[in-house]
């Protein structure tokens, strides 16, 4: 009986010691002199965002992975800050382990082993919980996750030695960008836009800043303006590496599917197909193909992705996106009870959501049609 007992506080350790993981990447980097931009736990829908110690940190509701972005203000010894960074998560757990050690330590492996199944066992499970997680750090891999490719902290830290150092800083303006970032995920989009502006007046032959600008402008209901955008970076050289070609593609589809125009869907049918079949588990390639497959009248292979990347989305614009599409395709085949709740839930989340205008009247005109 209380193996069962103390598995379930394993996974109470699990939950507890994941945002303690980040916290420790966080103190690494504050170490090292690095400022902190965001620390993420989990995906999904957004439980808590908040600021401490000058960090802005958000909890979701799947708490299953962790992400804490921090970037160094210089380039000095900035190899040996990014090492000691991307160690400071898995040296929480060595460090746990030890305290417990020191606090009750175990006579020998069997009395350890002996106490899952005898007694609730707080200090060994915890002791496992932290070795657990130590190894599945450490280990160096790199797996798809909804909100992009997850590298583990081991495989970073193998990284770091040999990579060269642009790539460590990819471009100038990165604090800027990532400032601005983190204004659009909060749905502060007005000021994102500005900082997206300031930094294209800087520099009016910086793509990746034109295609954020774009991102904030789509967020804002200018729909063309951003499909041009997406458009002209598709074409320049910035975005010629295959990740970014997809990313802007699969923004090109999304872009199409909110519009609707029949001229447009056969590209974004093409491009979405093609971003999706990159990455499945992506969560923004599974809405766009979501969507686009309910503007092709396919609603119900359209209803399974777009469910399920409202339930992988945190970004408020995204979910109340994802919510009028559901919406839209429940209209598609006569459901509207289900089409005006879902509708109704993206009111909620983001009562000025762009896709709000355009799809509330193709549910409206679905409600018509059944209706004559």
């Amino acid at each position: 009986m209380f193996i069962f007992v103390n598995l379930f506080v394993w996974y109470f350790w699990i939950f507890v010691l994941l945002p303690t993981h980040e916290c420790g990447h966080a103190a690494a980097a504050r170490l090292m002199r690095m400022r902190v931009h965001a620390m993420i736990i989990g995906y999904g829908r957004n439980l808590f965002r908040f600021e401490a110690f000058g960090v802005p940190i958000e909890i979701n509701a799947r708490p299953l992975n962790g992400l804490t972005i921090a970037l160094p203000d210089g380039h000095r010894f900035i190899r040996l800050r990014f090492w000691i960074f991307n160690l400071g998560g898995i040296g929480t757990h060595i460090f746990f382990i030890a305290i417990a050690v020191l606090l009750a330590p175990p006579t020998d492996i069997w009395s350890f082993l002996g106490a899952l199944t005898n007694r609730p066992a707080w200090i060994e499970t915890f002791i496992l919980a932290n070795a657990f997680l130590f190894f599945a750090n450490a280990i160096p891999y790199k797996i798809n996750m909804p909100q992009g490719s997850y590298l583990s902290d081991g495989y970073r830290v193998f990284q770091i030695p040999f990579a060269r150092i642009e790539n460590l800083i990819p471009f100038e303006k990165l604090t800027e960008r990532l400032e601005a970032w983190n204004l659009l995920r909060t749905g502060e989009v007005l000021k994102a836009k500005e900082k997206y502006l300031q930094l294209v007046s800087e520099n009016p032959d910086d793509m990746l800043a034109k295609h954020d600008l774009a991102v904030a402008e789509l967020s804002l209901g200018n729909f063309a303006f951003a499909r041009t955008v997406f458009r002209e970076a598709l074409e320049s050289k910035e975005f010629e590496l295959p990740a970014m070609n997809l990313l802007v593609k699969n923004n090109i589809a999304w872009v199409s599917a909110i519009l609707g125009e029949p001229e447009m869907l056969a590209e974004a049918d093409r491009f979405a197909g093609e971003a999706y079949a990159s990455n499945p588990k992506l969560v923004n390639f599974i809405g766009t193909t979501g969507a686009v497959l309910a503007r092709l009248g396919h609603y119900q292979a359209g209803l399974r992705l777009l469910e399920d990347a409202f339930g992988k989305t945190s970004e408020t614009a995204a979910r109340a996106a994802n919510a009028c599409f559901v919406a839209y395709a429940y209209a598609g085949i006569g459901d509207f009870k289900q089409s005006d709740h879902w509708m109704n839930k993206a009111r909620t989340i983001d009562p000025d959501n762009a896709c709000l205008g355009i799809l509330s009247k193709e549910v409206e005109a679905f409600r018509a049609k059944q209706d004559q």
